[in-house]
Parts: structure tokens; sequence; C-alpha cells
């Protein structure tokens, strides 16, 4: 992905099934979002593919990629402020082609299952943060996605809604059938919850592997540490 003469991402793959939860992580500015824009249709790589299945998607909308499975959040959650909470699942539910009923029935079950029912009725703008992230959350799982990109979801949450939140994620891949890509900076919520991390630096992958094998990388430390830093640490 280049922008001019900056080159974003170059020699990226990424790879991931459904019902697998994958952690994307890197320093900031090495391309995360811009792959999450690639994957979901925002931005058209300047060269390489996309691929849903055996399916070239690379020319596909956003809105057509939702519906065919692929649904994102952002780092701001973008909310429709002056809807109700469960107003907010439904328009989403009913841009992915359920009827109003359906959609109604949807969200109610989406909001209790992610502990919102009881703000179902309050206008989205007057959410506590926390609730805010687990409404975008809501509000992606009402498309009925197969592969499900979060960006940032933990972002601004305290140590107790994060943990919360990480109990929610971990929950989702069995019970909604998909998969997760998680852009996210928390490395204590994203090293319990992912087997599999991605890391990029400067635009390419430089590690894929467990918690614990990206940890001992010393690309991986050199990139968040510096290489002086890193040598220090892996020392000590």
């Amino acid at each position: 992905m280049r922008f001019g003469s900056l080159t974003a991402l170059e020699d990226v793959d990424l790879e991931i099934r459904q019902g697998e939860i994958l952690g994307l992580i890197g320093p900031n500015g090495a391309g995360k979002t811009t792959l999450l824009n690639v994957l979901t249709g925002y931005q058209r790589p300047s060269a390489g593919t996309v691929r849903l299945g055996d399916r070239d998607v690379t020319k596909q909308s956003p809105g057509r990629r939702s519906r065919m499975g692929v649904t994102r959040t952002f780092q701001n959650v973008r909310l429709f402020a002056s809807l109700s909470v469960r107003e907010n699942v439904e328009v989403a539910a009913l841009g992915a082609g359920r009827s109003p009923r359906s959609a109604h029935a949807l969200a109610s079950s989406l909001l209790a299952r992610l502990g919102l029912d009881q703000r179902a009725d309050v206008a989205a703008a007057s959410l506590p943060y926390g609730d805010e992230r687990r409404l975008g959350v809501a509000r992606a799982l009402a498309t009925e996605p197969r592969f499900l990109l979060l960006d940032e979801p933990a972002a601004g949450l305290n140590e107790v809604e994060s943990d919360e939140l990480l109990e929610l994620l971990r929950s989702l891949p069995e019970a909604f059938g998909c998969a997760l890509l998680i852009v996210e900076h928390d490395m204590r919520l994203m090293t319990r919850l992912c087997p599999r991390l991605q890391v990029l630096d400067y635009g390419r992958t430089i590690g894929i592997g467990s918690p614990a094998e990206m940890r001992a990388d010393r690309r991986v430390l050199e990139a968040y540490l510096g290489a002086e830093e890193a040598a220090r640490d892996a020392e000590g």
C-alpha cells in the first residue's frame, strides 16, 4: 500500500481462518490500521490481493465485503449518538438485510449477550466509555460476520474493563462462528487472548507466532524497545 512516495505496507501476507483469534501488533505507525483498511475495502492496495476463501474481493466495496461476512470496528466507535442503544444495533442488522422485526429481536439478543440490555433504551450519547466499546462490538455482530476485525477495542479502558472485554472477545468465535482479527496496544490483553500474534514494523511483517515466541524474538523486541534496550532485556 503506497501513498505517493510513502510505502505503508510491503510484502505483507496475512491469513486467518474462521474460529481463530489473531492479534495484529506493532509500534505506532507500523501499518496496522492501514492493513485493516485494505482488508475491509476502505483502501484499495497498490498491489496484491485480498481473498475471501477462493474469491478475490480486492475491488469490492466495504459494504459489499460486509455483506459477504467481513466487518470491522473503528478506533473511534462512531455511534449514532441521537439513537438509542438498541436502535444502533437494529440499524446495523437492517443494513445487513434483516426485517424490522428480526432486527429488533437480534438487537435484544446481542445487547443481553454483551451486558447492555439494561441500557437498551437510553441514548447512545449517554453511555460511559466502556459501554460505547461494547456497543461498537454489538453493532458489528449484528451484521453476522464471518470475520470480525477490531481496531483497538480496549483503547481507553481501565484494567477491570479490559479484563471484562477479554472474556467477551474470547467467547465470540464459539458463540458466533466468526474469526477475530484484533489490533490493540494493550499487550496484557493481547497475550492472554490471542493464540497467535502477527507483528508489523515499518509496514512489514517481522514476526508471526505465539505470544511466548514473539516475546523471545529479537526483531520484535527491537521494534518495541530499540536495539540497545532489547539487548539489555535479553541479557537480563
